[in-house]
């Protein structure tokens, strides 16, 4: 009996060793691989042009002033090949080798704190444990609830990504080849397309440049 109890805490002691080093017989920890940068394409979809101040303005005049939030310039980590699935702590990343990945996220709240405006500018991977990186656009516009919301492809640093079977994009984001607000003519816009009545307009090389609010057209006065 006390044989058998020995061999099966001998056989635990050597599962639980293995499971904590790689391949190389080293401890098992993340290992940084390499870099990715959002494109440059891509960075023309966030909002730079002002951080204080930005004015929304309908055609009777009613009008929503946006402030800066929260401005995040970071970098992610993408996984590309994990080095070990079982360990100590759950709340933990699982150990990998990794790629870091520069992302944006900003947070405009209108100065009576009743909407907020934010986009996300990032990289993903298209594959587990790939290489195959894409960056995506996200937006959303809510108040209590969600208005609307978005994402969309902006760059694939791999043109063999089929980008009908990206799992992160699931309200699409549509292009109009133009559109007419409030008199002005504006080409090459993104817009959602979740709910219809309310929506956001993406420009590249502007940002967001109008929003939707219950069938009612809002235009940034800066432009």
């Amino acid at each position: 009996m006390k044989k058998l109890l020995y061999t099966i805490i001998g056989l635990y002691l050597m599962s639980a060793s293995s499971c904590g080093s790689n391949s190389n017989g080293g401890m098992c920890s993340s290992e940084k691989v390499g870099e990715i940068n959002l494109a440059t394409v891509s960075k023309t979809f966030i909002l730079t042009q002002s951080q204080t101040g930005i004015v929304f303005e309908n055609q009777n005049g009613d009008a929503y002033t946006f402030n800066l939030d929260v401005e995040h310039k970071t970098t992610d980590r993408i996984c590309t090949k994990y080095l070990c699935e079982a360990i100590s702590d759950p709340f933990q990343p699982t150990p990998c080798k990794y790629y870091e990945a520069e992302s944006y996220r900003n947070i405009y709240r209108d100065v009576n704190q009743q909407v907020i405006l934010e986009t996300i500018l990032a990289v993903e991977n298209y594959e587990a444990e790939s290489l195959r990186f894409y960056d995506f656009f996200f937006t959303h516009f809510s108040a209590i609830s969600p208005y609307t919301k978005g994402q969309m492809l902006t760059h694939k640093h791999d043109p063999t990504i089929d980008e009908n079977n990206i799992f992160m994009i699931e309200e699409e984001i549509d292009q109009l080849h133009q559109i007419s607000i409030h008199g002005q003519i504006f080409s090459n816009v993104y817009v959602t397309t979740d709910v219809q009545n309310h929506q956001i307009l993406v420009q590249p090389n502007n940002g967001v440049i109008a929003f939707k609010l219950n069938d009612d057209y809002y235009l940034r006065t800066d432009l």
